[in-house]
């Protein structure tokens, strides 16, 4: 009798256990859904954090470009007028040369010029900009030093580019026997370099 009576109890008993059992799976599967719909989404937000301080670094990034072309423009076209940004003006540098020569009356000069080409001395090995520099030879009569000077100030007025007197030799010729004073006595031998920044070069 009592064997029976466990008996009943027990089929009494199981479906509340297989209730039991399966609502304990249905939380457990609900549980486990949760927790990894929760770390996709903590992996989700992460990345769309990264996305949106990216999207504010671009920001800046982009406002300080701009706050620098603008604190520059001038600058940069300033120089671009000038002859120093953009391609070589080898015309303007002849022209202004001949003019320059005829406004001191100089009486005789002659000129060369080379291709241009990189410019990569040390000294400015560490700027970027790509350089380029033509050489340009001149051989002049002066009357007296003060031409020189002259002639070069005049270039640099003129502001069709930026150059350096690289080399530059001047020689008195001697007085004659006769007594007789040259005219344009004064010989020199002189090498400029014209500099330009060509970004497209």
């Amino acid at each position: 009798m009592k064997i029976a009576e466990l008996e009943i109890d027990w089929l009494y008993l199981r479906p509340t256990l297989i209730g039991w059992s399966l609502v304990s799976l249905v939380v457990l599967l609900c549980a486990t859904g949760i927790y990894f719909y929760a770390q996709n989404s903590q992996k989700e937000y992460a990345r769309l954090e990264r996305r949106l301080q990216e999207a504010r670094n671009n920001y800046f990034a982009a406002i300080a470009a701009q706050n620098t072309i603008i604190a520059f423009q001038d600058h940069f076209l300033a120089l671009q007028a000038g002859g120093v940004i953009g391609k070589e003006r080898r015309l303007e540098w002849m022209e202004q040369l001949q003019k320059q020569t005829q406004k001191l009356n100089l009486p005789k000069i002659t000129f060369s010029l080379e291709a241009y080409a990189p410019f990569s001395l040390p000294e400015v090995a560490k700027i970027t900009a790509p350089l380029t520099v033509s050489r340009m030879r001149l051989e002049m009569r002066l009357f007296h030093e003060g031409d020189l000077f002259a002639l070069l100030a005049g270039l640099r007025q003129a502001d069709i580019g930026l150059f350096w007197v690289q080399s530059c030799a001047l020689k008195r010729d001697p007085l004659p026997e006769d007594g007789i004073i040259i005219k344009a006595p004064v010989t020199a031998d002189c090498e400029l370099w014209w500099l330009v920044v060509d970004p497209e070069s």
